[in-house]
């Protein structure tokens, strides 16, 4: 399963929901992106819900800490 991001506002905080795999290839290349784009529009306050992510391998990981 791909990595599926959908993003909404909740008492002024963006909530990135995450679904699917987290890993080397599209899906980190999409995060990264998704992340940098939110960052460079303002959004100081990000939370990630990654209740649906099934999957994150060390490039996953290594997108996550490095937003």
């Amino acid at each position: 399963m791909d990595l599926k991001i959908s993003d909404h506002v909740s008492d002024g905080v963006r909530v990135l929901e995450l679904s699917g795999v987290i890993k080397l290839g599209d899906s980190v290349h999409l995060l990264r992106s998704r992340l940098k784009e939110m960052l460079n529009d303002g959004d100081a306050q990000l939370v990630l819900d990654m209740a649906r992510v099934s999957y994150v391998d060390s490039a996953g990981l290594g997108a996550l800490v490095a937003a």
